[in-house]
């Protein structure tokens, strides 16, 4: 039996130990937990496969399955007896040199379950987006602010987020926040040509209360970011224009080799009817509107006459019953990621290690053997107090869940 001497941040403990061609792990607070999992592997303990409610929950036919059993921490991140307790079941349906299917089960839902369909216009989501971005992350606006609350760690920026998140110019009701990730013609870039170097765009889109009023509460927002975390942010007074649409760049001055970008490259935001978008790269967001003027649409987040090349999210957003989306290019993201592995190798390089990582390499080589699988896409469904989150790596195999009810 081994365990890791330090514990993890909760005070849990991680023991292990290796037979018969398994390995068997445990997370507890006892160190010396796994003694339990290995008595229950000999069968010299009840295992935790005798609860009757885990004999009548509902799985498809696999010969691959998961359990596992958990207490939810409390506010303060201590662990009690008497916390709610979280169960996840989960099946490997799938699994080849073609892709990975897989379907897991959390009894209860520890967010709450709010459809998608019910928190923002889908099609109209699908609209804007189109088939360019390399990731799509979109849920419900409860469920991210629940996550927010979960977690023991309570960081400044996670605090601020929260809170812009809860504020009053943010639609409360029937809300969502979708972040997409935009790469090669709508992607960003830094520096001047012909150094200029391309990187990723990110977007997130979110409606608001009182759009007309959407720049004051941005420099309101602005100044509370400046108090705290002395960023030197300031709105420029005058605006990138695309057509009739404005784009206001923020200007970050605290940072010498920030304070010069162009106006291009600094973060941006727009508005379109009363959805707010707010972009990494003020550039990106300037194509992505020209974009919906090409398609004769200044207010193109409307359902009404559009269609697009649809996409595996497109399957999955418009489904009833989902209640949480993202997807990701394995063959866009997996560049960009190595692109990000890339240049965080080489700030690592030292006199005394100039070579890069060994890690690194593994990792830009496990990028190359998965990006021909194509997508990845991870939906989550609401099934009473409970949720279902399917996973679908690769090519969807025949009679295999279809995104389309």
């Amino acid at each position: 039996m081994w365990g890791l001497q330090t514990p993890l941040a909760d005070g849990q403990r991680l023991s292990f130990a290796c037979g018969d061609g398994v390995l068997l792990a445990c997370l507890s607070p006892d160190p010396t937990a796994i003694r339990y999992v290995l008595m229950a592997y000999d069968g010299l303990i009840p295992s935790t496969r005798a609860l009757s409610t885990l004999r009548t929950m509902p799985e498809p036919v696999s010969p691959d399955v998961v359990w596992c059993q958990w207490q939810a921490p409390t506010t303060r991140g201590a662990w009690q007896a008497n916390a709610e307790q979280f169960t996840l079941t989960g099946t490997l349906t799938r699994f080849d040199d073609r892709g990975l299917s897989a379907t897991i089960r959390l009894r209860p839902s520890p967010y709450r379950q709010t459809r998608l369909a019910d928190s923002m216009d889908v099609a109209a989501v699908e609209q804007a987006l189109g088939d360019l971005p390399a990731l799509v992350i979109a849920l419900p606006l409860p469920t991210i602010q629940d996550g927010l609350r979960s977690t023991a760690t309570n960081s400044a920026w996670r605090q601020t987020i929260r809170r812009i998140l809860q504020s009053d110019w943010i639609q409360q009701d029937t809300n969502g926040l979708v972040l997409a990730l935009f790469t090669g013609e709508y992607g960003g870039g830094y520096g001047r040509k012909p150094l200029r170097m391309s990187i990723p765009a990110l977007m997130a889109f979110i409606r608001v209360r009182q759009p007309e009023s959407i720049r004051r509460m941005i420099s309101h927002e602005l100044d509370l970011l400046n108090a705290r975390h002395r960023l030197g942010l300031i709105q420029d007074p005058i605006p990138l224009t695309v057509g009739t649409q404005k784009i206001w760049t923020i200007e970050i001055t605290s940072n010498n080799t920030l304070a010069v970008l162009e106006a291009e490259d600094r973060p941006a935001y727009t508005l379109v009817g009363d959805w707010l978008i707010v972009s990494s790269q003020a550039g990106s967001l300037a194509k992505l509107m020209r974009r919906f003027q090409k398609l004769g649409n200044e207010t193109p987040l409307t359902p009404a006459g559009w269609l697009a090349t649809r996409r595996e999210w497109h399957g999955a957003m418009s489904a009833k019953n989902t209640s949480g989306l993202a997807w990701l290019d394995l063959d866009a993201g997996g560049k960009t990621i190595q692109l990000a592995l890339s240049l965080w190798g080489l700030s690592q390089r030292t006199p005394d290690a100039p070579a890069m990582p060994h890690a690194i390499k593994a990792a830009r080589t496990l990028l190359d053997n998965i990006r021909p699988l194509q997508s990845c896409t991870l939906w989550m469904e609401t099934e009473g107090s409970n949720a279902i989150v399917r996973v679908e790596i690769g090519p969807r195999a025949e009679k295999t869940f279809s995104f389309f009810k």
